[in-house]
């Protein structure tokens, strides 16, 4: 004898999915139980309107009538296998499908049910996202296919609420899910939450769990292509038969939540949907918000597909004053306001898992209570969203309850502010933060867009530390424009990623715009990275890269353009690659190879007691550099430079203190010409006339002091450059065309005995 499996709505969003216990056909054995009862069997077997649990609760408190001797609790008790409901949050929550409707009968349910329950929580659907491959592969006038294209969209997907709960009803745990509960029962308490109460005294050694709720076995991707298999009828096993046939339930008599009946549907022999609502034009369907999770009814096994937990009414716009508020219904509404939040202490402003499509705006003044967690503040996440500001909002963090100088390194937990994960084929426009507690944008998302954002921690001079503006990992296609920042940390860093703009900002206070740090995680790879067109101001440092000591990575394909500094207080252009616990060692590493890299137009100045330019790459990791127009002035030479690529001419600054050098070298050299070539490749010659004592300085018109780059030559005091630092003139005939530099200087200073010297040091 077959059994039945019957679907009924838990409200006018979400489904409950009734089981008959073995040995039972269909409903109708159930005996019908006064006008509720028999509304429930008649809906299930007959016709589809206005089921709900309100209704499940009144045939629960129904006494013994004409139909039946039993009660209605006895009745459930004896007919139904197993009640599957989509609903909660678990292992506790607040979630609208429990609170959003009626709130005793769905208490009076859950806690009351005699026989076995199984749940499936708001988070275990969220995340998963389904029905864009049945908008684009479904055939030519498949409902369930004309349902996602009209509600959602072309190639649009959306979260897998109801889909993953019936396949659950239909299939049971199979491969997809696990049932993550202790033993113990769900408990609706009078406003809606709930809880999982823990037990171990309920259940019998065989550990047989009346009630248990679910979670995925697989990754959120692998559900959401089951999913799309069976919405494409192309995962229906062969134990999905027909009575008697023997043949699997072909495609086009599945039967699911989205569209309500159509005439292929007349042979599905239990639970059948009524057949004279086949006779009503498609309007009337459109007219009873057919996307609902109403019913679905079948024989076992059928290949069901539910829609989303939302009515179309709700697809409109809401406003929320409550961040549980806006958690519970952020799926119910095309545009979220939300107006003067207050989040309680330790609480995110949940905005995750949003519609595709969702506008979020932020109207008022958004605030957060005060505790010592680790955050977020805020998180969103979803596709094709819109996070916007109304005029004169604002989002305050008020970081100074938790500054203490030490930043995330220590005193007090700080939370960080905003979570960008998996926002994809976004934007955020126009935001006004201040004052966050430590980091504010964490981004891990592709394709997002993040235009004229403000972040003010300017308050935070004094004890405010590790306030980075915006941190971004694992991402592609990121695009920052017209950002400003007041912080103290890095305007900018970029741990890894791919395809990252950063223009037209504005960054004072931090560290400047960073690459990195670099290895050390999952992902240690950046590149196609612009960071251009923009000032960095009384910060401590202009451009930098940096990478992890003894790390493996790759940066490459990373350009400066057009970048203006001033009062910088530690570097003005920095590259270290050796960089251990978030501190430099002195000691580079080569693992991370830093290539095609460019500098062009980075000019300003630094304070005097900082430096212009440090390079310090591991041996070979550092290649392909491009120089050109860089000029920062103001601050001391690094004498301590090593491992520079690309010493050219256009790197080389000639830095005259004192003419009459030049003169005086003229003369000797007409006087007593040199050789031209005195290396053996005929690269360019650096030659001294004299070599005066144990200080090694050198005269003459072509002088090397400390040059650990060179190699002897075949005359005395001669040298030759390495073959790795090449370059084409000779430096007198720079001096002689006073060309500026770059890279290098040479100085002119007097030395003790007598005469000037020449200096040719690297400078970085």
């Amino acid at each position: 004898m077959a059994s039945w499996v019957c679907f009924l709505p838990l409200n006018d969003r979400s489904p409950m999915i009734l089981s008959s216990t073995a040995g039972h056909t269909n409903l109708g054995n159930m005996q019908a139980k006064s006008h509720t009862t028999g509304d429930i069997l008649h809906r299930c077997h007959g016709e589809i309107s206005g089921l709900n649990i309100s209704q499940l609760s009144e045939l629960l408190s129904s006494p013994g009538d004409i139909y039946s001797s039993l009660s209605g609790h006895d009745l459930v008790e004896a007919k139904v296998k197993e009640l599957v409901i989509m609903g909660g949050a678990y292992p506790c929550g607040y979630e609208y499908n429990f609170y959003g409707s009626n709130v005793s009968a769905t208490a009076h349910v859950v806690n009351t049910w005699p026989g076995p329950m199984t749940f499936s929580g708001a988070e275990l659907g969220a995340t998963v996202y389904s029905g864009a491959r049945l908008t684009v592969e479904g055939p030519v006038g498949d409902p369930v296919k004309a349902a996602y294209r009209w509600y959602t969209g072309y190639n649009t997907s959306r979260s897998s609420w109801d889909p993953l709960t019936v396949l659950y009803a239909i299939n049971g745990i199979s491969n997809m899910f696990v049932y993550a509960n202790k033993p113990g029962h769900n408990y609706v308490y009078p406003d809606g939450r709930n809880e999982w109460l823990p037990d171990n005294s309920l259940y019998p050694p065989d550990n047989l769990y009346p009630q248990k709720y679910l979670k995925l076995q697989m990754s959120e991707q692998s559900a959401g292509e089951s999913i799309a298999k069976v919405q494409l009828g192309s995962d229906i096993k062969s134990k999905h038969q027909r009575k008697g046939s023997g043949k699997a339930v072909p495609f086009h008599t599945r039967i699911t939540v989205s569209i309500a009946v159509f005439s292929t549907f007349r042979n599905v022999e239990s639970c059948m949907f009524h057949p004279h609502l086949c006779q009503f034009p498609y309007p009337f369907f459109r007219k009873m918000q057919l996307l609902q999770s109403s019913v679905i009814a079948a024989t076992v096994g059928a290949a069901l597909v539910a829609a989303a937990p939302v009515e179309l009414e709700a697809r409109d716009s809401c406003t929320f004053t409550s961040a549980a508020d806006a958690k519970s219904g952020k799926t119910s509404c095309s545009t979220i306001t939300l107006s003067n939040i207050e989040v309680p202490a330790g609480e995110t402003l949940d905005l995750t898992g949003l519609n595709d499509g969702t506008t979020v705006i932020f109207t008022g003044e958004t605030t957060f209570g005060y505790k010592e967690w680790e955050g977020p503040l805020i998180s969103v996440s979803g596709t094709n969203i819109k996070v916007q500001q109304a005029s004169g909002a604002k989002i305050d963090g008020d970081g100074s309850r938790w500054w203490d100088g030490e930043g995330g390194n220590g005193g007090k937990t700080k939370p960080k502010f905003f979570y960008a994960h998996k926002l994809d084929s976004s934007s955020i426009t126009g935001l006004q933060i201040y004052n966050t507690p430590v980091q504010g944008f964490s981004i891990q998302s592709d394709n997002l867009n993040i235009t004229d954002v403000t972040i003010d921690n300017s308050a935070g001079t004094a004890e405010g530390h590790n306030t980075d503006a915006f941190d971004i990992g694992s991402s592609t296609y990121i695009n920052i424009d017209g950002a400003t920042v007041y912080n103290q940390d890095d305007c900018l860093a970029i741990n890894s990623g791919s395809h990252i703009t950063f223009t037209n900002g504005y960054c004072d206070g931090g560290h400047g715009l960073s690459i990195g740090s670099v290895g050390g995680r999952s992902d240690n790879t950046v590149e196609d990275v612009t960071i251009s067109n923009s000032k960095v101001v009384n910060s401590q440092n202009g451009v930098r890269i940096k990478t992890v000591y003894d790390a493996t990575g790759t940066v490459s394909n990373v350009k400066f353009e057009d970048i203006t500094l001033s009062g910088i207080t530690k570097y003005g252009l920095v590259v270290e690659q050796d960089y251990e616990n978030g501190s430099p060692t002195g000691t580079p590493t080569n693992g991370i190879t830093v290539s095609g890299i460019t500098f062009e137009k980075v000019t300003g100045t630094v304070e005097s007691d900082a430096t212009d330019i440090y390079i310090l790459c591991g041996s070979g990791s550092c290649t392909d550099w491009t120089w050109s127009g860089v000029s920062i002035t103001g601050g001391k030479t690094s004498s301590k430079c090593e491992n520079v690529p690309n010493l050219k001419p256009d790197n080389i600054m000639v830095k005259i203190e004192d003419q009459s050098i030049l003169e005086e070298s003229a003369k000797d050299e007409y006087e007593d010409p040199l050789p031209q070539k005195i290396c053996p490749d005929g690269r360019t010659i650096y030659l001294s006339r004299n070599n005066y004592g144990p200080t090694l300085k050198t005269t003459g018109i072509i002088a090397i002091t400390y040059f650990n780059l060179s190699v002897p030559g075949d005359r005395p005091n001669s040298g030759c450059i390495q073959a790795e630092i090449y370059r084409a003139p000779e430096l007198w005939d720079l001096l002689e065309g006073k060309k500026l530099s770059r890279m290098s200087i040479l100085s002119v200073t007097k030395n003790t005995m007598s005469r000037t010297t020449l200096h040719i040091s690297l400078h970085c």
